[in-house]
């Protein structure tokens, strides 16, 4: 088994027969001359797995309810008092705009709040 070149100067320090396995990946032409350390991360680790993103999916879950509106969702992710409510607001449309379908305008509420489902995985998501 070959030691990466990156653990060379720890190769003494292993135990004896221990080594450390390396894959062969096909890095393309752009990734090459890249660092091995970035290589190896994926390019957006946070995809899908953000804080709003979360909390979207959870108050769809939580509420049981298969429609929400933006204000609903809003209390869902961001419950604390004294909060932004415009920079929630925003981030939790741009949320939506991803995962969720929209259903309608609420017929009461202050600006008539957007209505939103939640897209199922077998839904088309380009818009």
């Amino acid at each position: 088994m070959a030691v990466h070149p990156d653990r060379a100067d720890h190769a003494g320090k292993l135990a004896a027969g221990t080594a450390v396995k390396v894959r062969s990946i096909d890095l393309g032409p752009k990734l090459a001359s890249a660092p091995q350390r970035l290589v190896l991360h994926p390019t957006q680790p946070s995809l899908d797995n953000g804080p709003v993103q979360r909390r979207v999916r959870r108050a769809f879950v939580a509420t049981g309810q298969s429609v929400l509106s933006t204000s609903q969702i809003v209390e869902w992710t961001h419950p604390r008092p004294g909060t932004d409510r415009h920079h929630a607001r925003r981030s939790v449309r741009r949320v939506c705009e991803r995962y969720c379908v929209r259903v309608g305008r609420s017929d009461s509420g202050s600006g008539r709040p957007i209505l939103w489902r939640l897209r199922h995985s077998g839904e088309n998501e380009a818009k």
